[in-house]
């Protein structure tokens, strides 16, 4: 779940025909600049609803103080994690990644 929330984070800045591109291309400003204003929106949309979790999970899930860079270097270290699982392939872009956010957005 937390390899989805990385992927998802990071398609929401960068651009590219394929994920694969997205991971192994560089930030620019401009990006980081974009991330950190949308880490801001989410951040202040919980504080208005009050959104808490368990100490555990919020630590676990907490994405907010990563800079896109660092989103990116842990979607790597997952997705290298995946794919030695045989759940994901360089081969394929990563697009049983994609397919499985569709699935998770179709349900």
């Amino acid at each position: 779940m937390q390899t989805k929330r990385l992927v998802l984070s990071l398609i929401r800045v960068q651009q590219g025909d394929y994920l694969i591109d997205i991971l192994e291309r560089s930030v620019t400003a401009d990006e980081e600049w974009a991330h950190a204003l949308l880490r801001k929106e989410r951040e202040e949309v919980q504080f208005r609803r009050g959104t808490q979790s368990s100490p555990e999970l919020a630590s676990a899930l907490d994405l907010s103080g990563l800079t896109l860079e660092d989103l990116k270097a842990r979607a790597r270290a997952h997705m290298g994690e995946l794919e030695k699982k045989g759940l994901v392939s360089k081969k394929t872009n990563y697009q049983e990644m994609l397919n499985d956010i569709a699935k998770d957005i179709k349900n």
